[in-house]
């Protein structure tokens, strides 16, 4: 996860607040560490990330998403 978060960060325009990588998972889990893994790594560079996954307020991600965020990590479903 590490590997290709590194790959996408560098590639990410920080002056653009808009969804630049769109990564899908197959488990909400997984979206969940690869948005943990991308927090992380991306701290410093204050990269905006959010998981949309299944059991959570679709409200609360559409009101992110419109607000802006560099990467989006998700599962189908």
């Amino acid at each position: 996860t590490a590997t290709f978060a590194i790959g996408i960060l560098q590639k990410i325009d920080l002056s653009k607040l808009e969804c630049q990588a769109l990564i899908l998972a197959p488990t909400r889990e997984l979206a969940c560490q690869i948005q943990s893994v991308f927090q992380a790594i991306g701290e410093r560079m204050k990269v905006q990330v959010h998981a949309c996954v299944g059991g959570t307020a679709v409200a609360e991600d559409m009101r992110r998403l419109q607000a802006g965020v560099h990467v989006v990590v998700g599962t189908p479903g």
